[in-house]
């Protein structure tokens, strides 16, 4: 079976001087496919060429459509991706081939062969990812095979053009997943790597010279899968590359060197470009450093007729440099930064002897803390070559001790005068910082209108080493800020208490503008309201503070609050008491007293007035009282009364207030829904009303607001009335009956509160009416009645429902349309007058419409029984005969009639008759009445005979198959019944023309 072909996508590279040599890419996204053939089931999709899908026996390929001419010593490289997808069964198919044939692709294979040329010849890499051989299974294979163009076809397990052994169990070729392949050959040598391993997983050596075509193929049998290719690069070379070396190669002068290195086989080594021969015996050189300088040498792989073109080492000898040149301090006083040394020269290295040690690219750095002499090395480097050392020596001197203060003030108050500073030693330098900065010879100044702690430094200078430095810490104290207070506020004629100040040796003046101060702090006076100005200073540190306003303010007392009087209904809620001022206090009490601890909320409950008492307080200062009045209004205690507490549906009650007098009444009512005033009463202003209920509720409510004083006070109640439901009674009849039909009279619907009904007939009560007859009566009153009507025309049926309470229901009417019987009466006629068995007789009724219903019986004797006009046929002596009349609506009446006709049994012939006339032109029988005719026969004198008929209705027209007979006698015979009997007659007849 074939399975999937894998396609591989490979890339071919070729370095060197190109005898045949091509480049061709299979790439992009769409995939750019110019220069390549794509056929069979194979298609370009995005970026890959799907070489088969996924269903069964499919064959498809791709290849460059030019030629390739390849010698034996050329090179190729070829790179590509490849997939095999599993579709839709358990076993992947065959797999995929790339090759390089010289027969132009064609006849692709489907199944086994996986998809490969017929009779390829030229080199094959085969990707078989289906067993075929039937032996155990070891798929997938890498098999390398070259065809001469006799094979027809791959066949798995076959050692025929085998280049190396197959490998097996390859199960990553299989797995789904897009996989790389490179291939190479280099004159003869060939070489497979799959996902960019460096060590190739087939090997071979096979001389290739042919013209050749690049491609891939695949296919599937009755197993399938989807093998696609993408990223195919293939470049090819007519000639062996030139070895790889490494150039330039370089050393230092008098280094030890080593062998030159190139990467090819064999290798040829020379000394000239030109030469044809080995010029170095002996293997690679080895160069010569003891002469700085650049030397040129030639290397070649192959051997014989393959021999690659020359590549060239350039070998370059550097001179050994100069040492460096060093620059920088040499000398430091102990503790100064270390300026770092500066060298002119290349690849510096440092050292703390003049030979041998290891060298560091890091400069060293003097510690000058420590007083003494030291010594370094550096050396450089040029190309790689190091030089002689040279050396840089550094002296760090000693420190001399800080100079004294002898001078100045160290301690002021904010804007006193500074006094200068003075100090002994050696060229002195002052500072602002403890190290660092840049040094002064003049002495500060201290600002001492900023209060703040200052810190200044001053160092002397020996053998130009600088001391350390003098520390000298200034303070400026701040001028205290004035105390700290709160201006007081008195309400008018309060007692004052004296004034108050947060601060330190505190002195106070005012009031007004500030005089001599005291120690004691004054007392106020309040008879008079303003504002009146103190003032106090303090000391701190010595140091005395501006003065503080102390601005007190006598506050006048403030009026009485606004108020207002209020009412309230009794047993109404109240709120509470509200007046309009500031901070309000209330009391009980006009004397005032302890107040309360809210505005008080007035009572409800009792009648009359009450007076509280209330202040504010303004600014602090509290107001003389006023007061304020509650009064407490009657509110109506009363109760509704109604004539009755229950009625029915449509009936009326009374309804009144119940209660006492009141001052100025006012009464408003309010009814439930299907309740309305009667008798020309309004719902506001009377204190009774009358009321009819329509509607039964399930709350009929009947409200009444009643207020004292001109309604300023009014109270609501409510009775509920119990308002019985009317009954309901529907009755049921057949609307359209007949003269004497009984039907039934009955309800059609009724209310669960129904007792008792009553029935009328055109206003007549049922049990007495002359309008019906009741054939069966029933003990409940509201039926069912079998009636049966006894007189037509449209009548009206009443019926009254009576309630256990007593309610009487609205009359229920109901029309009945009481058809009367149709006429059945008939007459009758026959064609010759007498009345013969089995003679038509014409019967019709005397009244005759169009929408009634005839029916004649007995049924046999008619042709037509639904007509009010009917022929029928009487076929025996004593007949009765019924006509039934039916109207349109139903009602039905039947009539009866006994007829009686005689036998008639004789019929007569002319003796003579005339064809072709327009009388007496047939010749037929005559008879009174109906005959079955069973034969009538006419022969000419001759017996031959010329008409014969079976029909009832027969007649001879003269003729004898349609050709007219002479004149002359002719012979009839006739037999037929009548009356129930047999009759056969004999005659003849004269035809006349």
């Amino acid at each position: 079976m074939k399975k999937l072909l894998l396609l591989l996508s490979c890339l071919f590279s070729v370095s060197g001087i190109a005898f045949s040599q091509v480049t061709a890419t299979l790439t992009g996204y769409p995939l750019v496919t110019t220069g390549w053939t794509i056929g069979g089931d194979a298609v370009a999709i995005d970026s890959e060429v799907e070489l088969t899908g996924p269903s069964e026996s499919q064959s498809g390929y791709v290849y460059y459509g030019t030629p390739v001419n390849l010698t034996t010593c050329a090179e190729f490289t070829v790179e590509f991706d490849f997939q095999i997808i599993q579709s839709g069964t358990t076993t992947i198919a065959d797999g995929i081939a790339f090759w390089y044939i010289s027969n132009p692709p064609s006849g692709f294979s489907v199944g086994g062969g996986v998809g490969l040329p017929s009779n390829p010849n030229g080199l094959i890499t085969i990707l078989d990812s289906y067993n075929n051989n039937g032996l155990p299974d070891d798929n997938p294979l890498e098999t390398l095979l070259y065809y001469n163009g006799t094979v027809p076809s791959y066949v798995e397990g076959s050692a025929t053009g085998l280049l190396c052994p197959v490998v097996t169990y390859q199960n990553f070729i299989t797995d789904g997943s897009w996989h790389h392949c490179k291939m190479t050959y280099n004159a003869g040598n060939i070489n497979v790597y799959f996902n960019y391993s460096p060590t190739a997983s087939l090997s071979a050596f096979r001389l290739i010279s042919i013209t050749g075509y690049f491609g891939f193929s695949s296919s599937t049998g009755l197993y399938y899968s989807t093998q696609s290719i993408k990223n195919v690069s293939i470049t090819s070379a007519g000639v062996l590359s030139t070895p790889a070396v490494t150039s330039p190669v370089t050393y230092c002068q008098y280094a030890a060197a080593i062998p030159l290195t190139a990467t090819g086989s064999p290798l040829s080594w020379f000394t000239t470009d030109t030469a044809t021969v080995d010029s170095i015996t002996g293997g690679a050189p080895t160069p010569n450093t003891s002469v700085n300088g650049t030397t040129y040498y030639y290397v070649r792989q192959g051997t014989g007729t393959c021999e690659s073109n020359p590549d060239s080492i350039e070998v370059i000898v550097s001179p050994q440099p100069l040492p460096p040149v060093i620059s920088g301090d040499t000398s430091y006083c102990a503790g100064e930064t270390f300026v770092p040394f500066t060298v002119s020269g290349t690849g510096i290295l440092w050292y703390n002897t003049p030979t041998g040690g290891t060298g560091s690219s890091t400069a060293p750095i003097v510690n000058t803390a420590v007083p003494g002499t030291y010594t370094y090395y550096a050396s450089q480097s040029n190309s790689g070559c190091e030089s002689a050392r040279d050396s840089i020596k550094v002296v760090v001197k000693p420190t001399p001790a800080a100079p004294t203060l002898t001078g100045g003030d160290e301690v002021y108050c904010q804007y006193a005068a500074f006094v200068p500073f003075t100090v002994t030693g050696t060229g002195d330098l002052w500072y602002t910082v403890p190290s660092g900065g840049t040094g002064t010879s003049t002495a500060p100044v201290i600002n001492t209108s900023i209060a703040n702690t200052y810190n200044y430094y001053v160092s002397q200078t020996v053998g130009g080493c600088e001391s350390p430095r003098l520390n000298i810490p200034v303070t400026v104290n701040a001028k205290p800020a004035p105390p700290a207070l709160t201006a007081p506020s008195y309400c008018q004629l309060d007692i004052a208490t004296p004034l108050t100040a947060t601060g330190t040796a505190m002195v106070w003046y005012g009031p007004a503008i500030p005089g001599t101060g005291t120690a004691t702090a004054p007392t106020p006076a309040t008879a008079i309201a303003g504002t009146y100005d103190y003032y106090v200073t303090q000391t701190v540190l010595g140091c005395v503070s501006d003065s503080a306003l102390d601005a007190v303010t006598i506050v006048p007392k403030p009026a009485p609050p606004v108020v207002h009087d209020t009412d309230y209904c009794q047993f109404s809620a109240t709120a509470a008491l509200t007046a309009i001022g500031s901070d309000l206090q209330w009391y009980v009490s006009a004397a005032g007293g302890t107040p309360l601890g809210a505005a008080p909320v007035p009572p409800s409950t009792t009648v009359g007035s009450t007076t509280w008492y209330v202040s504010q307080t303004v600014n602090g200062c509290t107001s003389d009282l006023d007061s304020i009045h509650v009064n407490i209004i009657y509110i109506p205690q009363y109760t509704i009364t109604p004539s009755s507490l229950s009625l029915c549906q449509y009936d009326s009650i009374n309804i009144a207030y119940t209660g006492p007098a009141l001052l100025s009444p006012t009464y408003n009512w309010t009814l439930p829904a299907g309740a309305h005033i009667v008798d020309g009463t309004t719902l506001s202003g009377m204190p009774s009303i009358v009321v009819q209920f329509d509607s039964v509720n399930q709350s009929n409510t009947v409200y009444l607001n009643t207020g004292n004083d001109n309604g300023r006070c009014t109270t609501l109640d409510s009775v509920n009335i119990h308002v019985i439901g009317q009954p309901v009674a529907r009755p049921y009849s057949k609307p359209v009956v007949c003269v004497g039909d009984t039907v039934a009279l009955a309800l059609a619907s009724e209310s669960s509160s129904d007792l008792s009904y009553n029935w009328r007939i055109d206003g007549t009560f049922l049990a007495s009416s002359p309008l019906v007859n009741i054939v069966a009566a029933n003990t409940n009153s509201g039926g069912p009645f079998r009636i049966s009507w006894l007189q037509s025309g449209l009548h009206v049926i009443q019926l009254n429902a009576v309630s256990s309470e007593g309610c009487r229901s609205a009359p229920e009417l109901d029309t009945i349309d009481v058809r009367p019987l149709p006429n059945a009466a008939f007459t009758y006629a026959t064609r010759q007058g007498a009345f013969c068995i089995e003679d038509s007789v014409l019967f019709s009724a005397v009244t005759s419409e169009d929408n009634y219903n005839y029916t004649w019986k007995p049924v046999e004797f008619f042709h037509n029984i639904n007509k009010p006009d009917c022929w029928g046929i009487v076929e025996q002596n004593l007949t009765t005969i019924m006509l039934t009349v039916t109207d349109p609506f139903g009602c039905t009446a039947t009539t009866a009639q006994d007829l009686n006709p005689g036998s008639c049994c004789t019929v007569t012939f002319p003796n003579a008759f005339t064809p072709g006339s327009t009388i007496n032109n047939l010749f037929r029988p005559i008879a009174a009445g109906y005959h079955n005719y069973h034969d009538f026969r006419i022969t000419n004198r001759w017996g031959q005979m010329v008409f014969e008929s079976a029909s009832s209705n027969v007649a001879w027209d003269g003729t004898f198959n349609g050709v007219p007979q002479d004149t002359g006698v002719y012979f009839y015979y006739i037999k037929f019944d009548c009356g129930g009997n047999t009759v056969e007659q004999k005659g003849d007849v004269t035809l006349i023309r």
